[in-house]
Parts: structure tokens; sequence; C-alpha cells
């Protein structure tokens, strides 16, 4: 075998070790930019060989220039990105301009030029032109791979870390050995002796590589870098903690202990934990030992941003290279003692309260367990049931467990959720209500449901003010809780009894009244936001409907404008055409989108929609006229409409605007049953039935104002 062709078989084996490590490497991390680059340059090295191990046994000159140009893709590139790699690993400031980073490719992009197209067979290069490319090439690749390993051995000798020492020696041993190998065979050797060494750059680039897999191996080169890491821990945690340097200067903080602090993170960055302590308690954060051993400080106050303090344990873990013993940081987790002390006491509080009422029932709950609990609580909701609670009420010795408050508690909007979603979602929404009002009370409290949407809470030993914060717990899980798009709302009233001489029918009475009182100022608000809901699910499940709702809207209101309406009454009439089809959300999507004809029952559930959407409405005070356009939208101008069979100007104004310009909307629009019809055939239509079904100068003015049209 000949020199050329062991250079060639060594060059394809140079390919495969650059392809391997360079896609082994970048799997570890593909979203890093140095492991991108990295797999770059091993690309650069692969090709470089590649073609190399087909110019070495090329037989003429023009294949030795094709492979050449080839290879040259790879030995213009592989120093700028050599540069830009440790740029990137040893976090220099330059990478981050894109000047800079077009700088450093720009020469590598120039020479492969030259190379490409001012050498070759045939190709008489000026001299000028070749001196520039074999001097300004050699300039450009060793300055840059010096530079390259000056920035290594810089990073490796300034850092405290003896990972970071021990891969950056070896970086630099095995980047100087093939910066010095071609130094050697391309220029010393030709200069001084006139031998002339085959071209082996991409070979000697193999001990770089295997210099990088080393430190990959061992020291764990080209993991993510330890600030990124940490900022995501940091992001995650839901601990107080706080993250130091080696040298004890804070370098990240938990969002938890920031909230505990006051303090933005900015505001303690590069401090030393001590910052945050009072003098007195400074001199425990001794550096020395907290690198020797783990260590756990009690009882410490910490000072807030306001000045005031908190009391704390905090534990210091170090952050250690396993292998090389290195400390790198410090770990710091902070407990707040308030916390645990109120989370103790009351726990022991529970406890006993617990065991009291556990004896109070033992007997009872021996003798009946099975038949009580069929008995006496309610099915849907396992909650109590009133049986259990006239039982209770009965039994409850008034002068031990005084004060005893009484919470009544009542869902608002449940008839409108009903009629309007169905008893089954009305149930959802019930067994919802039961969970929220069982995890919001307390362990000795007792839950009763005593009719379709109320509740009684009795909280013995309980004073207003503390029934009121329990209640204010309650409310406040309720809002984070939804059933489809409906939010939970409940109305409370309670009353405390102080005095065992009043009767517990007075209390119960009172606190009902206090609970109604407050549903009349919170019910119309709920009924409106389930209007909403209503209209939204409507629009869901049918996409048809929503535009159609909106286009009738925007007739109506310029019918109403070209009537000489008022303001009040052209926005009511825009409000209205919105809401005509409400009452469609209890018919069924098969029957909404139905392609083919509707059977006479399916019709006859089509024509409940106007009654369906009145009732809707009529919940709501300030809906009740426009309650009254609604059901009338299908009347007739000759009385055959429905449901009333009104007639002629017993008809609404509004209704008879609404009938115009949803049957107008239809009629022009696609529809399950049939496609649109032009404009031409459903104005056509409306003077066709004027007199009939429409109102005849409704008609004309919505033909010849609202559409420009003229009236035939």
């Amino acid at each position: 075998m000949t020199n050329h062709s062991l250079l060639s078989v060594l060059s394809l084996f140079a390919v495969l070790v650059y392809m391997s490590f360079g896609i082994y490497t970048y799997r570890q991390s593909p979203q890093s930019r140095i492991h991108q680059s990295f797999l770059l340059l091993c690309l650069s090295y692969s090709v470089w060989s590649f073609a190399y191990a087909f110019a070495y046994i090329a037989q003429d000159a023009w294949t030795f220039s094709f492979w050449n140009k080839l290879a040259a893709l790879g030995w213009c590139s592989f120093s700028a990105l050599i540069l830009y790699l440790v740029l990137l690993i040893t976090e220099n400031s330059l990478v981050k301009h894109n000047g800079v980073k077009f700088m450093i490719f720009l020469p590598g992009f120039v020479f492969y030029v030259l190379a490409v197209f001012c050498f070759g067979p045939n190709l008489e290069t000026p001299v000028q032109v070749a001196n520039f490319f074999y001097a300004g090439d050699f300039l450009y690749n060793f300055s840059y791979l010096l530079i390259a390993i000056v920035l290594l051995f810089k990073w490796g000798y300034a850092s405290p870390h003896i990972r970071i020492k021990k891969q950056s020696r070896i970086l630099v041993i095995t980047s100087l050995i093939p910066f010095l190998l071609n130094l050697t065979t391309q220029t010393i050797l030709p200069a001084l002796i006139q031998i002339h060494v085959p071209t082996m750059g991409q070979l000697y680039s193999l001990i770089m590589i295997f210099g990088v897999f080393i430190v990959v191996i061992r020291y764990h080169f080209f993991k993510l870098p330890e600030s990124v890491i940490m900022q995501e821990i940091m992001n995650e945690t839901l601990d107080t903690v706080i993250v130091a340097d080696q040298e004890g200067r804070i370098r990240k903080v938990s969002s938890q202990m920031r909230a505990l602090l006051g303090y933005d993170e900015d505001e303690v960055m590069d401090h030393t934990l001590e910052f945050l302590f009072r003098k007195a308690d400074q001199g425990k954060f001794d550096l020395s030992q907290m690198k020797n051993r783990d260590l756990k400080y009690t009882d410490i106050e910490i000072i807030k941003k306001d000045k005031s303090t908190l009391p704390v344990n905090v534990v210091c873990k170090r952050i250690k290279d396993r292998k090389l013993h290195d400390v790198l940081g410090f770990v710091f987790i902070f407990q707040d003692n308030r916390l645990v002390y109120e989370l103790k006491r009351k726990n022991e509080e529970l406890f006993r309260e617990k065991e009291r009422y556990k004896l109070s029932l033992q007997s009872v709950k021996e003798k009946q367990e099975k038949i009580e609990y069929l008995s006496y609580h309610d099915q849907l909701t396992g909650l109590y049931n009133r049986r259990f609670l006239e039982e209770e009420l009965s039994r409850i010795d008034f002068t031990q467990d005084l004060p005893l408050t009484i919470t009544m508690a009542d869902v608002n909007g449940l008839k409108l959720v009903n009629d309007s979603f169905g008893h089954a979602y009305g149930d959802r929404l019930i067994r919802k209500v039961a969970e929220v009002i069982q995890e919001g009370c307390r362990q000795e409290d007792l839950v009763a449901r005593i009719g379709g949407d109320e509740f009684i809470i009795l909280m013995p030993r309980t004073n207003e003010f503390e029934a009121r914060r329990v209640i204010k717990g309650i409310k406040a899980m309720a809002l984070q809780e939804k059933i489809g798009g409906l939010e939970l709302s409940v109305s409370f009233g309670y009353e405390t009894m102080e005095n065992p001489e009043i009767k517990i029918n007075e209390i119960l009475k009172k606190a009902e009244d206090y609970m109604y009182k407050n549903k009349l100022s919170e019910s119309p608000s709920v009924r409106s936001k389930t209007i909403d809901t209503i209209i939204k699910t409507l629009h869901e499940k049918n996409k048809r409907e929503e535009q159609h709702s909106h286009r009738v809207s925007e007739l109506c209101k310029r019918t109403a404008i070209e009537l000489d309406c008022s303001n009040d009454e052209i926005e009511e009439l825009k409000t209205v055409g919105l809401l005509h089809d409400i009452g469609k959300i209890v018919i069924s999507e098969t029957i909404l989108n139905k392609p083919d004809k509707l059977r006479d029952e399916e019709w006859e559930e089509i024509k409940r929609h106007p009654e369906i959407g009145y009732r809707l409405l009529c919940t709501i005070k300030e809906m009740s006229e426009m309650a009254e356009y609604v059901l009338a939208h299908h009347e007739r101008w000759d009385g055959t409409g429905y449901p009333k069979a009104l007639k002629g100007k017993e008809i609404p104004l509004q209704a008879r605007i609404i009938s115009i310009a949803d049957s107008y909307d239809a009629m022009i629009s696609e529809r399950s049953y049939r496609k649109a019809l032009p404009e031409e055939v459903a104005v056509a239509e409306l003077m066709k039935n004027a007199g009939t079904q429409f109102d005849p100068e409704i008609v004309k003015v919505f033909v010849e104002k609202v559409l420009g049209k003229k009236a035939i």
C-alpha cells in the first residue's frame, strides 16, 4: 500500500471519528449553542477528511482540483468555528455581538471563494492573488487557533474551579499538538530544509477531538452552564431558597424567598448572606466552616426589606463536584418558624377536638353506623341531610358549645342552570359547591344539605369573627372553581348564639334572613354571568348561530336607526338581536345541525326556543322587557305565528324588527339543510310575505333604507 493510499484510509477513518463524536455530543443537548457549534466543527473536519481521502489518490489534476475545492469547505471554516466555540465556552462577551460573529467568519468565506474560483487546472492565478491567498490563509488559520488556545488557557487559569482548570489544561495541550504539527510540517520544514510533508491537518486535528472527548467523558465538558441549570431550578422550586457561589456571594434567589423578604433579586445579588441578618447573627456564616461541612442554624432572625424581622432556621448545603470534591457553591434553605409553630399548635388542637368529637359520637356510631349513613346523608353530595341536622340540633349541649354560629348557604342561579343546561348539569354544580363548603370548613364543623340549593353549617364554639373568616375562605375557594364555563356563586348568612336561653329556631331564622338579604344583591350579577355563559356555550356548540346572532344584531340596529328610534331603543334592539336565539341552548346539537328535513317532533322542539329564551332572560330584572321581545320574535303579522298567535301591532315593534332581520339573514346564509340564497331572492321573499308574515311598513324600510334595494 502506498503512502497516499494509507493517508486515504486514515482520512476515511477520521470522517467516522469526527461524525460519531460530533453527533454523540450534540445529542446530549440539542438546544445548546455550544453543542450545535461543536457539531458544525466536526462536520467541517469530516468534509475536509472525506475530500482529502479521494484527493490523496486522485489520478489527474482535474480530479485532485475537484476534491481539493470540496476540502476547502472544511479547512476554510474550521478555524473560525474553533474560535467561535471557544468564545461560547469561556462565556466571552464578544460572542453576543452580531458584528463580531460576522467578522469571525468573514475571512474563511473570502479564502473559500478564492480557493474555489481562482485555483485549478487551466486557471492562471495572478501572482498577487496567489501570494495573498497563501499568506492570508496561513495568518488566518494560525492566528485564530492561537487566540483560541490563549483564551482556553486564561479561562482555566482564572477559574477557581478544579474541574474547569483540568478541562482547560487538557484542551490547551491537545490543541497545541496539532497546531505545532501543522506549523512544523507545512511551514517550518519546507522553509528550512525543503522537506514537503503531505497535508495532514485533518488527521492532526483528531488529537484535539480526542482531547475534547476526554474532558466530555471524565469532566462533563459541554454540560449546560451552571447558571442556566440553576435558573431553571430556581424558577421551578417552591421552597424558600438562596444559592451562593463558593465565595458566599448570592447568585440566585427563589421566587418564594423574594416574596418572603420583599426584595427584588437584583437588590441582593452579589451580597454575602450576612447582608440579610442582624449583626449578632452575621458571624455565624463563616465561609471556612461552610466549606468543610453542611451546617444548620436555628432560631436566628432574618431582616426583611421593610426592616421587620422573621425567626427562621437555615440549612446550608454544599454544592460539590463528586469526583474532584471541589466546593462550587452553597444552597441555603430557609424555614419560617412561625409557620412551623402555628402548624404544630393547630394540629394538636385539631387532634384534641377530633378525639373529643369521636368520643361524643362513638356509642351511636358503633350501633347504627350503616343505618345512619343511609338515613342521615344526602345521596347527591354525601353531606348530612335535614333529618340528621334536626336531630343534631336537639342533641347539642348549648352550655358547652357556645358560642354556636349557624351559617346558611344558598347556591345562586341553580334554577337558571337547570333550565339552561339540564338537571344533570345542576347536580354537578351542587356537588361541587358541597365539596368547596366541606373543604373550607374546619374539622369540628357540621355541614348539611337541607334542600335543593340550600346548606347549613353548624359551628360550635365559634364567635362571629371566626365565622366570617371561615365564610371568607369558602368564598375564596369557590372563586377558583368552575363547572364548565360557570363560576360558583354561593350566598351566605349567619347568626351566633351567645345566650342558651334563645331558641335555636330564632337563630336559624335570622341566619336565613341574612342569607336572603345577601342573595338579593348577589344573584343578579350571577344570573347575568350565567346568561353570558349560556350565550358562549350556544356559540361554541354552533358557530353558525354565533355569526347569525351578530349579523341579526347589526341589522336590528340599522333598522332601528332608520325608524328614528331613540339611542336607548337602538342599543336595546342591538342587544336583543344578539340574544334572540338564546333559548336554543337546550336544543340538541343534532337537531340544530340536521342536514335533512326536521320531523314533526323535532320541529316542535325547535319551536320551544322563544319560550325558553323568555324564561332565561326573565330571571334578570334589567332584561324583562327584552324577554318579551324574544318571546314574540316568531309571531306573524297575520296571527299564525307562535307561541301566542299574536296579530298585527299586538306584536311588540322590537319583535317585528327582529323577525324581519332574522328571516333575511337566515335566507342569505348557508344552513345545514340548504345553501345560501341570493340577496335578490331573499328580498323578493320579504316583499312577498309583507302583510302576512311581516309588518309591511317595516319591510319597506328594511329593504329600501337598510339594504339599499328597490322595494317591488
